[in-house]
């Protein structure tokens, strides 16, 4: 005989299996809760690995945009604020200068984020990162107290070229001496009537030193002119001249101390027009792609000039450092010199000074990166 069942004995069964229904979604729910929270956590962490990358990366870049000379001890420690976060850079000298060779520095980075990664209790995340990078200094071959291209007509009293090299008035040993003059063309010198000879000093003696043909000359020098000048063209920092037809005086720049580096640099890109006229006083690097004259006798220089076209030197002045002109002469297919003489007017001096040059060419040196030779560690909390 077959039991029977009553409708009544299976309401159990249904409370049971509502109560396992409702016990799966709970479970579902706190799950998708708990995987949620997990997702954004994982995201979170990997934002603020990425943040921390960032800060670390641009503490390093901070860092030698903003130390523009070389240390003088290490370790050489910095704070810097960076956007995201604050970067604590260190950096050590793994090689000093040798010859040709530069120096070899390491520079880390650890960079911790502004905010937290999740709440309040968590800890800011930070991440170090190590660059290799190289301290690059601009050099100058082939220098003298004035380098000519272009021949030199001298007019009135005689003009003092001095190779002798000289550190704040200062003479220095005889080693460093350099020609005090030099031209493509040594017989390209004229004086005019019954003037008396140059006054020439330093490594040559007493005479001009003839730099042979044009392309010998070019070597020598070390640069290509057009390099030079695209090169500063493209400076953030240059300061551009607007050519005049009259005397400038550098539109009125005011120089800042000569105790301050680097010293700035000056460009008349004035190349086919009139020729820039100056009667100030200035310092650093002064590029002119054109022709360059002086009036009166207000006029010095300390560092380097450098001339494409034809100088006009009336008045008296003083260089001190290293002077170049006709440097639009650049092409050593051309044997001929094809720009004006220069013309140099009563008493100045062309000195040369290494110290001058070297606080000069201070606005070309500055820190190289070296390619693949970077590592940074894992992310920490």
């Amino acid at each position: 005989m077959q039991p029977r069942f009553h409708p009544s004995d299976r309401r159990g069964v249904t409370l049971a299996t509502s109560l396992l229904l409702i016990l799966l979604l709970t479970v579902a729910v706190v799950a998708a809760f708990v995987r949620t929270s997990g997702d954004r956590r994982t995201t979170l962490d990997q934002v603020a690995a990425v943040d921390a990358y960032a800060v670390a990366q641009n503490g390093v870049d901070r860092y030698l945009t903003v130390r523009t000379t070389e240390p003088t001890s290490f370790p050489d420690s910095s704070n810097v604020n960076v956007p995201g976060g604050t970067a604590a850079v260190r950096i050590r000298r793994l090689r000093a200068k040798t010859g040709n060779v530069p120096s070899l520095y390491a520079v880390t980075s650890t960079g911790w984020t502004t905010g937290n990664r999740y709440d309040a209790r968590a800890a800011r995340a930070y991440r170090s990162v190590t660059q290799l990078v190289e301290w690059s200094e601009a050099t100058l071959n082939g220098t003298a107290a004035l380098t000519s291209l272009n021949g030199i007509d001298q007019q009135g009293q005689p003009a003092t070229y001095d190779g002798r090299d000289t550190c704040d008035g200062v003479q220095q040993a005889s080693s460093n001496w350099v020609p005090g003059l030099q031209m493509v063309d040594a017989s390209d010198f004229e004086k005019s009537g019954n003037q008396n000879p140059p006054q020439i000093y330093g490594s040559a003696g007493n005479t001009i030193v003839d730099m042979g043909t044009l392309a010998d000359a070019l070597d020598q020098l070390g640069f290509v002119w057009d390099n030079v000048t695209s090169m500063v063209g493209s400076l953030p920092n240059v300061v551009r001249v607007p050519p005049t037809n009259n005397t400038d005086d550098f539109n009125d720049f005011a120089f800042p101390p000569k105790t301050q580096q680097p010293w700035p640099i000056l460009l008349v890109d004035n190349a086919g027009g009139p020729a820039y006229t100056s009667n100030a006083p200035g310092h650093g690097i002064l590029v002119v792609t054109g022709d360059f004259a002086t009036s009166g006798n207000a006029f010095t220089w300390d560092g380097l000039v450098l001339v494409g076209g034809k100088m006009t030197v009336n008045g008296n002045s003083t260089w001190t450092g290293s002077v170049f002109a006709g440097l639009n002469n650049d092409d050593p297919n051309n044997p001929d010199v094809v720009f004006p003489d220069n013309l140099i007017n009563g008493n100045k001096t062309f000195q040369y000074s290494k110290c001058a040059v070297t606080r000069a060419l201070t606005a070309f040196a500055g820190w190289t990166k070296i390619p693949n030779a970077r590592a940074d560690n894992v992310p920490s909390y």
